[in-house]
Order: structure tokens, then sequence, then C-alpha cells
């Protein structure tokens, strides 16, 4: 089974979908389909094989102007289901959390202010991973901006492209600009520090089709020959991040998970 993403609207109904695949055994993944991105691939890799040093923080911009008929649909702004943060930013969450680690602290502002709608459309997020590293992220789908994943990628036909760049990750060896996958370093020549001159290369990533390859994916699933790369588990922990998002906005407090 190929379950859409959000494995569900809230995370005790995730684990009840937990039970049911461990019970059943049955080949299960979720569709978070940009953990099959080579552009994600290639920024987790960096951090992975210590291109980037030790993980400082990322700072991820998802900012676009969604327009005024796409909330004609009712359950896009129904608060039992939630806005911006369970239809984008939970991409965002599963991105930082597949390349970085797990979150263990979460600290946010969501506001409704700027649509009027049930449901939220603005925030900016804290969270803290268990390695230590911060990252901060904020959001809105209220403002004209090329600043924002499906653009800046070039991943989705559907979207107009945007030659910018929507993350930033921060190293102690190396920053890296996602997706232009701009690496940033200081030449070994010349020393380090912020007088001396800059080192800037390119990661290569070649030219992919992201959902022909989640359906490769799911294709070796299904044959036996690859374990999911998105289980029931791994995307109710990123539910369980969207929530404890809503909690700390609504109380005001950090929310340790």
């Amino acid at each position: 089974m190929l379950l859409e993403k959000p494995i569900a609207c809230n995370v005790s109904d995730a684990e009840k979908i937990n039970e049911i695949v461990e019970k059943s055994q049955i080949k299960f993944m979720v569709g978070h389909h940009r953990r099959f991105s080579k552009q994600i691939n290639c920024a987790k890799e960096a951090v992975k094989n210590g291109t980037l040093g030790d993980i400082i923080g990322v700072n991820v911009i998802w900012a676009a102007k969604k327009p005024d008929d796409y909330f004609t649909r009712s359950w896009r702004i129904d608060k039992e289901i939630e806005g911006p943060l369970l239809i984008n930013t939970i991409h965002d969450v599963d991105d930082l959390r597949y390349i970085i680690g797990d979150i263990d602290m979460v600290q946010a502002y969501v506001t409704n202010e700027f649509r009027g709608n049930e449901v939220e459309d603005s925030g900016a997020i804290n969270l803290r991973f268990k390695n230590g590293a911060i990252a901060t992220i904020f959001l809105t789908d209220n403002s004209p901006s090329p600043w924002y994943y499906e653009g800046c990628t070039q991943e989705y036909s559907f979207f107009y492209p945007s030659n910018f760049n929507c993350y930033f990750f921060f190293g102690k060896k190396a920053s890296l600009a996602f997706p232009s996958m701009e690496l940033f370093s200081y030449d070994e020549n010349f020393g380090e520090g912020w007088h001396k001159p800059f080192k800037r290369q390119n990661l290569p990533v070649d030219r992919f089709d992201i959902i022909e390859e989640e359906l490769k994916h799911f294709c070796e699933l299904i044959k036996g020959k690859a374990e999911s790369r998105i289980t029931a588990y791994d995307a109710t922990e990123t539910l369980r991040v969207i929530e404890a998002i809503k909690e700390s906005s609504i109380s005001g407090r950090r929310i340790y998970l």
C-alpha cells in the first residue's frame, strides 16, 4: 500500500494505522515523495558524509501566494483538518527529519490574521534536533514570493519555476544553499575566518522526475528488493512534530518530543 501523505490528520489515528501495518505485515509506505528527490538526497548525503562538518542549523522559507479560489474547497480551511501546516509545512518538517535526524523540541507562533480563515496562514517555527542542530521555518501562503520549495526546485511543472533558494544548511566546515546546491567553504590555502575569501562550488545532481523515482521505489518495495523509505512509524513522527507546532502556538510554550 502507498498511502498519500499525511498518514492521518492526527497522531491518534496515525498510531492506529501503525498497529494495522505491524499486524498485517503489509508492504507499506507513505507518500512523502520528497524523500525521492535527488536534490534532497544530495543534501542528505552532504550532511551524512561530513561535507558540511557538524551540522549547526538550517533556515527554511516557504512563502507563496495561493490564489483565492484555492480556498473554495472546504477541507482546505477546516480547522479539524488543518491549513498549510498539514498541507505544506509537513513536507519541510519531513525533509529536515530525513536529512538531519529526529526533532526533540518545538517552539512556534502561528497566526490566521492575514487571510482570516479558521486555519493558519502564516507562522514562525523553531526546531531543535536530538543531535543539537537547530532550525527555523517561516511559512505563509499569502505573499507573492519566489522562495518556496515547489517553485525553487522545479520538480513540478504545475508551478512557475523560480531560480532561487529556499533552504540554507549551516555546518562547521561549509554551508549549502538548496536547491542550487552551491557549497560555500574556505580555501585551505588562504585559511578560514570571515575576513577570508570563500571557496564556492556546486554539488552535481542529475535531472529526474520525482514521482517516477517514488514509484520506482514502490515497485522495488513490492518485489521485496527494498525497505520502505518512509514507514508508517516515520510518517507518524513527522506528524507528531506538526501537532507539537500547533500545541506550542496555542500554549505559548516549548513542546518537548
